[in-house]
């Protein structure tokens, strides 16, 4: 029996229950050798496996299953945790001597399976990953505010705002408590700041520009930011010369071929894979379009996202993809 691991930064193969280790024999004072870089990361896409109970998604390339999928589509889905970013895999604790555990990341956090604990509804449980990103504040006291909740179990007060998410969205036993007063700060994924608030397992954000709507307050990036802080993603950088289909494992680029097609009136896309396609969105892709950048036909490298719940969905049948800029992509 193989069971897929993941040590440090790098994949690993354990065999049953032990592994062989085999050391070089050196004399005292031996040279190390240099760490090497890994070849696959756990954010790396994986084909869609055609499974029943299995669901992939295209616009990361990973899939959901057992008791992870119930739990993802239990507590809020796509709206609520963002897109599955790695598989699930067996991952080492933070702290040394700490018991490994089977894990799987999203954008907005990280699902734990937990079978020592005897109740079903909590074998799967998000990660600490509020706690992680910000050491809990010491308390303070209630404010004589109708419109915000003090919590006593931490000594924090959360506005109605975040109150009415934290109840309607899995309250104590997806979140945990406040550990902070509310605070602005910067996402470091867009480099926007927000207001917001963290939580024992979450960090909510506040987004005035979607008032109305379910997405005024939305869960922080913390999935991939640790994802990035563990080196789960491959290292940024532009496509490789010569590449005229791919992208980037977190989609800040990707190269394709553009279609223009007369689906439901015309739709614009770029396909970038066998069968992968996003439409382009936003900004960056209108100038493209008016200096014939991005005329039918043309390979291109879009630089950009792709799009969250809380910005424009395409009207054409692919992922809307938010585009900074585009290039032409002389690649031959």
């Amino acid at each position: 029996m193989f069971i897929r691991t993941y040590h440090g930064r790098g994949w690993g193969l354990a065999l049953g229950l032990a592994a062989l280790l085999i050391l070089p024999l050196a004399g005292t004072g031996a040279a190390l050798a240099a760490p090497t870089a890994p070849t696959t990361y756990p954010t790396d896409r994986v084909a869609d496996p055609h499974q029943a109970g299995v669901r992939w998604y295209a616009a990361t390339g990973h899939t959901l299953r057992g008791s992870f999928l119930t739990y993802w589509d239990q507590h809020g889905g796509l709206a609520q945790f963002g897109y599955p970013i790695t598989e699930e895999f067996v991952e080492n604790g933070p702290a040394a001597g700490a018991a490994a555990i089977t894990v799987q990341y999203f954008e907005r956090n990280r699902f734990e399976h937990h079978p020592e604990n005897r109740d079903p509804q909590f074998q799967v449980l998000l990660g600490r990953l509020g706690a992680q990103f910000h050491k809990p504040d010491p308390a303070v006291p209630a404010q004589a505010n109708p419109t915000s909740q003090y919590f006593s179990e931490t000594g924090h007060n959360v506005s109605h705002t975040f109150y009415a998410y934290w109840q309607s969205h899995g309250g104590v036993g997806v979140h945990g408590y406040p550990i902070s007063e509310g605070l602005q700060e910067v996402n470091p994924i867009d480099g926007k700041s927000y207001q917001v608030q963290y939580f024992e397992r979450s960090r909510f954000e506040l987004h005035p520009e979607n008032a109305g709507t379910p997405y005024e307050v939305m869960l922080g990036l913390l999935g991939t930011q640790l994802a990035r802080q563990n080196g789960y993603f491959p290292p940024a950088g532009p496509p490789a010369a010569g590449l005229r289909f791919g992208h980037a494992a977190d989609f800040s680029w990707i190269a394709g071929q553009v279609a223009y097609t007369r689906i439901q009136g015309g739709c614009t896309f770029v396909s970038y894979g066998d069968s992968l396609n996003v439409q382009p969105i936003g900004p960056g892709w209108v100038p493209g379009a008016d200096n014939a950048t991005t005329a039918d036909g043309a390979y291109v490298i879009l630089y950009g996202h792709l799009a969250g719940p809380n910005e424009p969905a395409p009207m054409c049948p692919a992922p809307a993809y938010v585009v900074d800029r585009v290039v032409l992509n002389t690649a031959q």
